[in-house]
Parts: C-alpha cells; structure tokens; sequence
C-alpha cells in the first residue's frame, strides 16, 4: 500500500505537469494545440484518481485510529470530547445551561464539555470528571451566594467576610 506523502506528492506532480503545459503556451503567447489538451485531459484523470486514492487512505487512517480509540478507552469513563470554544462560546449563556452540560457529563457515556475543563478538587476522583466536580463560573456564582443568604435561615444572620484569591 503506498503511504499518504507518496500519493499526495503523486497528485501534486501530475498538477504541476498540467501548470507547466499552460505556462509553456503563455510562454510562446499562443493557444494549447490538440496534443497538449489531450496530455493535460489525461494528467488531470491521473491527478483525480491519486486524489481519490489519497481520500481512501486518509479516511482509512482516521478509521484505525478511531477504532484503536475505543478499543483502548474504558466502557465506564464519560467520552470527553476538547473542543476549543469561539469567543462567543467560551461561557455559558446561563446557569441552567452550565448544569445541563454538567448533567451530560455525569450520565454513563456522556459527553463533556469543553466550557468544563476548569474542575474543583472535591477529593472524590481526578480521573472521571463528573466524579471531581466542575466550577461554577464566575458570574453565577454571586448571583447564587446572593440567593442562599436572602433565603436561607441561617445564611441570612451571619457576617459575610470576602476572602481574596490567596486565601481560598
């Protein structure tokens, strides 16, 4: 079986050939003559096959390593899937949103996340991610202080102290 490079540099050879037919009648300022279009029908039939060739292989490749994938993974661990998120998606649009992806996550192979990345140590386990817990974002998480102390019993008679960030 030939490798990838080799038909990739097949198919570029053939493309080249077919440049420098066109570049040769420029040259001599004149049209391509009977003989140069039926070389250059048969080096772009030649190119599409290589093409087509090097598709098959490459879809091939990603095939085995998709299998070696699963073969290697665990049936119990959540598939985590990295995506890098756009700007626009690099928080979520709400809290429930940000649980119903904390909620996939959980679920026997689930899907994570890529806005989960940032985990919190609980102590429970590093290597499911569902198991060690996720962060709440930033912006949430005011929003939820405020709510436990206007409501809750206990919360509302105590002395809120602000901790800065080399304190936690």
């Amino acid at each position: 079986m030939r490798t990838i490079q080799e038909l990739a540099a097949r198919a570029k050879d053939c493309k080249n050939q077919i440049i420098a037919i066109i570049e040769k009648a420029e040259k001599e300022d004149r049209m391509l003559t009977a003989e140069e279009e039926v070389a250059m029908a048969k080096l772009q039939e030649e190119r599409l096959h290589w093409t087509k060739q090097l598709d098959i292989a490459k879809q091939l490749k990603d095939d085995e390593k998709d299998e070696k994938k699963t073969d290697d993974k665990k049936e119990d661990e959540p598939e985590v899937i990295k995506e890098k998120p756009n700007q626009d998606e690099k928080r979520f649009a709400s809290f429930g949103e940000q649980m119903l992806a904390v909620y996939r996550a959980s679920v026997p192979g689930g899907k994570v996340d890529g806005r989960l990345d940032s985990r919190a140590a609980s102590g429970l386990n590093q290597t499911t991610p569902s198991d060690g817990g996720f962060l709440v974002e930033k912006g949430f998480v005011a929003e939820l202080l405020k709510r436990t102390y206007e409501t809750g019993v206990l919360a509302s008679k105590v002395r809120k102290i602000p901790l800065t960030t080399g304190t936690n």
